[in-house]
C-alpha cells in the first residue's frame, strides 16, 4: 500500500510527531487517529458524520481538527492540511508499510531507500490534499509491478504486494474509505458565518484599538509586497502587476471540469431567468469590449506544467442597487483541495482607516466625493501570469454554442490579492508622479480613499474644483479613471462635466434643482441639506438571536451617532446569550416585549440628523480647536461621547458630535468604578485616534 514515513505538527506549534500516512487517493476527506491528536494537543467541536465505504454507509462521532501542517521526515517540505477529522485509528495494518527489503528485488526500484520508522499509522490523506500527491519523479518497471513517486512527503511506493498468505490473512484489516460525507457541515457553515458576523459587528465597535494599534507587517506581508515590487511596471497607461504566489514553483491541477460543471449550472439559471441572463451578459460583453479578457489562443490552450487555473464566476447584484450586477470570479473554488486563493498571498491591507475619512470628510464646508471606476480591472496582470485566470464564456453570450476557454488580463473581483495589489498601483500612482501634481492631490489620494471611494472637504469653492481636476489627472496617470463626483455645491458641480458627475445628479438642472441623497461610505448623506443620518430598511427576521443579530449588525453606523439607541439591543442580545438561549429559538415574555419595543422605535432614527460640517455655515477663521471627551458607565455597559469645540476669530463658539461609543458590559460582572475605568480608558484611546486623524491642531483635550 502507499503509506509514506512523516511528520506532522501544529500550524502554530514547534514540536512535531512522526507517524506513517496512508495516501488514499479515493476517499474524498483526511483523517488523524485519536492518539496523534492527543500526542498533538489537537482539539476540535465534535461532530457526527457519514462514512460510506464499499456502499456501506455508517455514523460515527469525529472531531474537527484544524491548522496541522505534514511535512517529510527532513521537514524540508510542508503541506498545509484541510480539516481532518479523528478516528480511533486508521483502518489499515502496519503489516502493509513498504520497506526497502520489499521493493530490493526491482532492478527499477533498487536506488530508492524508504526509512523505517517506529511509528504508527496516523493519518490518511484523501484526494483533497491536492499537493501532497504530485509527483516529481517517477520510477516505472515492467507491466503489473510495483512504481515509485517522489512526492514532497518523500517516496511512495504502488502495488508492493508480499506472498498471498499473508495478505489473505491481514485482508480484513485493509479497507479504505472511498467516500465519506459530512452531515454537519450545514451546520458548521452556520456557525462560522455568525462567528464572522459577530467578530464584524465587535470590530466595527471597537475602530480606536484597529488605528490606535501600529500595523506590523507579517512575513507573508513582507513577500508579498517583495513579489509586487519585483513585478510591476507601467504601461500603457496602466501599471501591471504579476500575481503574487506564495511560492515560486507553485502548481495547480486542471480543474477544467469543476469549471465547466459550474458553468453548465450557471447556464440553467441564466436561461430560467430572462433579466439575469440579460444584465450577466451584457457584463461579460463589456470586459470582452473593455479588453480586460481575451480568448485563449489556440497555441496556449494545452499547458501541462501546473501554471493553469479555470475560475467559476457567478453574479450578486448590489443589495442597494438591485439594477446593478457585478459577476465575481469565484477564486476560492477548490478542485482536489486547491484554490487560486490558496496558493496566493492576501497582501497586508493597504487602506485608509474608515472612521479617519469619514472624520476628515466633515472638517469643512464644502464637501466632494467620487469614485474610481472598475478600481481592481484597472491593475494588469503580466502574460505569465494569464493562463492562472481563465475562464469559460459562451462565444458572443450564445448559450447554444459550446463554451471557449477566455482569460481575464486584470486583477479580478474575488482574487484574494486584488485589493492590495489595486491599492499599491494607486499609492504608486503618487509616488511616481509626485513632482508633477501639487501636494494637496497626492495627499488625498495617499489619505482621502478608503478603496475607490474619495471623500474629501475643502474651504472654498475654487478649492474643490481645482481638486476634482487635478485629483482625476493625477489618478489617471496609473490608468485609474476617479468619476461620479457629488458636491453639496451647486457651483463646484457645474465644473464637472456631466459625465463625471454621480448618476443621480447627470440628469439634474443643478441651477434649480435639490441634490439627491447619496451614499458616503455607507453613511448616509443628505445632499442639499449637507447632513448625515439615516435611511432604515431592516430585514425582516424572526424573533430568535439569529436574527436580533442580523437586524442589529445591518444597522450601519460607522460614527457612533446612533449606539445609545443601538445599545438597548445589544444588551438584550448579551441578556439571550447568557442565558444560552438556541439561535433560533424563539423568543418571549419580557424578551419579546423590549424587542418589539425596539423595533418600533428605530424607525424614528429616519428622523435623525447631524451637521456634515463641524463647522456651521458662515462660521468664522477657526482660532481654538478643543476636543471634549465624556464617559460614563453603568452596570449594564459604558459608553464615550466626543465633541469638537470650535471658537472662532470673532468669539462665536460652536459644538459638535465628532463620534460616540456604547458598548455593553462584560458578562463578568464587574464593580461600577472599574466599569467607568475602563470607559475612561476608552476615551483617552478615542482622544489618540481623533488627534492623528483630524487635519487640525488641537488645542486641548
Amino acid at each position: 500500500m502507499a503509506i509514506v514515513p512523516v511528520k506532522v505538527r501544529l500550524r502554530y506549534g514547534i514540536k512535531a510527531v512522526p507517524t506513517y500516512a496512508f495516501m488514499d487517493p479515493g476517499s474524498t476527506v483526511s483523517f488523524c487517529s485519536e492518539s496523534l491528536a492527543r500526542q498533538l494537543g489537537a482539539n476540535g467541536p465534535c461532530k457526527s458524520i457519514t462514512l460510506d465505504t464499499m456502499g456501506k454507509p455508517y455514523s460515527m462521532k469525529t472531531y474537527l481538527i484544524d491548522g496541522l501542517k505534514v511535512s517529510d521526515l527532513d521537514m524540508t517540505n510542508e503541506i498545509d492540511l484541510p480539516v481532518m477529522y479523528t478516528k480511533d485509528t486508521i483502518p489499515v495494518s502496519q503489516h502493509h508499510i513498504p520497506k526497502t527489503d520489499d521493493i530490493s528485488r526491482w532492478d527499477h526500484l533498487k536506488d530508492i531507500s524508504l526509512p523505517e520508522i517506529d511509528a504508527d499509522i496516523g493519518l490518511l490523506i484523501g484526494n483533497n490534499v491536492a499537493d501532497a500527491y504530485t509527483p516529481f519523479d517517477l520510477k516505472t518497471g515492467p507491466a503489473g509491478s510495483p512504481h515509485a513517486a517522489r512526492t514532497m512527503l518523500g517516496w511512495v511506493v504502488w502495488k508492493v504486494m508480499r506472498d498471498a498468505e499473508e495478505v489473505q490473512s491481514d485482508i480484513s484489516c485493509s479497507f479504505s474509505v472511498n467516500k465519506a460525507e459530512v452531515t454537519a457541515v450545514a451546520e458548521v457553515d452556520q456557525l462560522k458565518h455568525l462567528d464572522r458576523l459577530v467578530r464584524e459587528t465587535i470590530n466595527m465597535d471597537f475602530p480606536e484599538r484597529l488605528i490606535d494599534d501600529k500595523k506590523e507587517h507579517s512575513q507573508e506581508d513582507i513577500i508579498f509586497l517583495a513579489s509586487v515590487n519585483k513585478s510591476i511596471t507601467h504601461r500603457d497607461g496602466h501599471y501591471c502587476i504579476g500575481l503574487p504566489f506564495k511560492a515560486e514553483d507553485v502548481k495547480l491541477p486542471d480543474n477544467k471540469s469543476m469549471a465547466l460543471k459550474r458553468l453548465d449550472s450557471l447556464k440553467h439559471k441564466l436561461q430560467r431567468n430572462s433579466e439575469f441572463g440579460s444584465d450577466y451578459k451584457e457584463f461579460m460583453f463589456k470586459i470582452m469590449s473593455e479588453g480586460y479578457a481575451e480568448k485563449v489562443p489556440q497555441e496556449d490552450l494545452h499547458r501541462a506544467d501546473g501554471r493553469m487555473w479555470y475560475i467559476p464566476h457567478h453574479a450578486v447584484y448590489h443589495p442597494r442597487k438591485p439594477d446593478k450586477i457585478r459577476v465575481v470570479f469565484d477564486c476560492a473554488a477548490t478542485y482536489l483541495g486547491s484554490s487560486l486563493n490558496n496558493v496566493l498571498l492576501q497582501g497586508p491591507d493597504l487602506t485608509n482607516s474608515l472612521m479617519g475619512v469619514l472624520l476628515r470628510f466633515r472638517q469643512e464646508g464644502i464637501a466632494i466625493m467620487g469614485d474610481i471606476a472598475t478600481m481592481f480591472f484597472q491593475v494588469r496582470v503580466p502574460s505569465e501570469d494569464l493562463d492562472c485566470l481563465r475562464f469559460f464564456w459562451w462565444p458572443n453570450a450564445n448559450l447554444k454554442e459550446q463554451p471557449v476557454a477566455y482569460r481575464l488580463k486584470v486583477h479580478p473581483f474575488g482574487a484574494v490579492s486584488s485589493p492590495s495589489c489595486s491599492s499599491f498601483a494607486l499609492k504608486q500612482t503618487v509616488e511616481d508622479n509626485v513632482g508633477d501634481y501639487g501636494e494637496a492631490s497626492c495627499d488625498i489620494v495617499k489619505r482621502s480613499f478608503y478603496v475607490d471611494d474619495c471623500l474629501v472637504s475643502v474651504g472654498t469653492e475654487q478649492e474643490a474644483a481645482h481638486l476634482i481636476q487635478s485629483t482625476t489627472a493625477l489618478c489617471k496617470q496609473g490608468g485609474f479613471h476617479l468619476t461620479k463626483w457629488v458636491s453639496n455645491s451647486h457651483e463646484v458641480l457645474q465644473t464637472v462635466p456631466i459625465e463625471e458627475r454621480a448618476k443621480d445628479i447627470r440628469e439634474l438642472s443643478i441651477e434649480n434643482q435639490n441634490l439627491p441623497n447619496e451614499r458616503a461610505l455607507g453613511v448616509y448623506w443628505f445632499v442639499e441639506s449637507d447632513s448625515l443620518g439615516f435611511k432604515v430598511s431592516l430585514p425582516k427576521q424572526p424573533a430568535t438571536r439569529r436574527g436580533i443579530l442580523s437586524i442589529t449588525s445591518s444597522v450601519y453606523d460607522p460614527l457612533g451617532i446612533a449606539a445609545p439607541f443601538v445599545l438597548k439591543a445589544k444588551i438584550l442580545l448579551q441578556s439571550l446569550c447568557r442565558r444560552d438561549i438556541g439561535w433560533d429559538e424563539e423568543i418571549q415574555g419580557e424578551d419579546l416585549r423590549i424587542w418589539n419595543q425596539w423595533l418600533s422605535e428605530v424607525k424614528d432614527l429616519d428622523q435623525l440628523r447631524i451637521r456634515r460640517c463641524y463647522k456651521p455655515s458662515g462660521f468664522g477663521q477657526v482660532v481654538s480647536c478643543q476636543l471634549h471627551i465624556f464617559a460614563d458607565a453603568s452596570d449594564v455597559g459604558y459608553g464615550v461621547a466626543a465633541y469638537l469645540r470650535l471658537c472662532d476669530e470673532s468669539g462665536r463658539i460652536s459644538c459638535s458630535l465628532v463620534t460616540g461609543k456604547a458598548r455593553v458590559a462584560p458578562l463578568k460582572k464587574m464593580t461600577i468604578p472599574r466599569m467607568e475605568l475602563t470607559a475612561a480608558t476608552i476615551a483617552v484611546r478615542l482622544g489618540k485616534v481623533l488627534t492623528k486623524e483630524l487635519d487640525c491642531d488641537i488645542h486641548g483635550t
